[in-house]
């Protein structure tokens, strides 16, 4: 259990760390066709990123594969590839997302082909509106992961890893111009850890 939870805090960091990356490679251009999913011609937006399905961390079942990932959000900017305590990722990055997705980009990391771990970075600081840190005070642990959305509204970035019971999530909220953050992390869609960080 103690090693699963810590692959999980791994692959979510090594995704975190990626979705800060520097974003001025050659970028891809979203012409992808589908019949059996949704996507897309247009930018990628917050419906096309919720709909990207996850593995288990147990026994990487379930879980899109690259193709299927690639219908949904199209051609992906860049891809990298990683390796953590011999396991080898594979992440794809899309720089093109739709105005209404107040993100940077999103990144979804794979395992064996099946998509692992998925998250978007934040905006640039000065076009981000930060929330009221009396909101965030609100929160506390055990508050599941709807409640959250329901009284704060869209985190500013979002990494997650896995699925089921074994999901850990974080979400993390801009509370001041200076890139003063609060992060919550959620296990079994609950939280577990909240924590204060600075954004750069």
């Amino acid at each position: 259990m103690k090693k699963l939870v810590s692959i999980a805090t791994i692959s979510l960091l090594a995704l975190t760390i990626s979705a800060c990356g520097n974003s001025n490679d050659k970028k891809g251009s979203n012409n992808s066709s589908s019949s059996s999913k949704v996507v897309n011609n247009s930018k990628v937006t917050m419906n096309h990123y919720q709909a990207i399905k996850l593995s288990s961390m147990m026994d990487n079942s379930g879980g899109d594969n690259e193709k299927t990932v690639k219908n949904i959000l199209g051609k992906p900017s860049r891809v990298t590839t990683s390796e953590t305590n011999g396991k080898k990722m594979v992440t794809y990055t899309w720089d093109k997302l739709n105005t209404s997705f107040k993100a940077k980009n999103v990144n979804v990391g794979f395992n064996d082909g099946k998509a692992m771990t998925k998250s978007y970075a934040n905006l640039d600081l000065n076009q981000m509106k930060p929330l009221d840190q009396s909101k965030v005070k609100t929160i506390k642990s055990g508050t599941s992961y709807k409640d959250v959305i329901s009284k704060l509204g869209t985190p500013s970035s979002e990494s997650e890893a896995g699925s089921g019971n074994m999901a850990m999530k974080e979400a993390m909220y801009i509370t001041s111009t200076k890139g003063d953050a609060t992060g919550f992390t959620f296990m079994g869609g609950n939280v577990s850890q909240i924590s204060s960080n600075k954004i750069k």
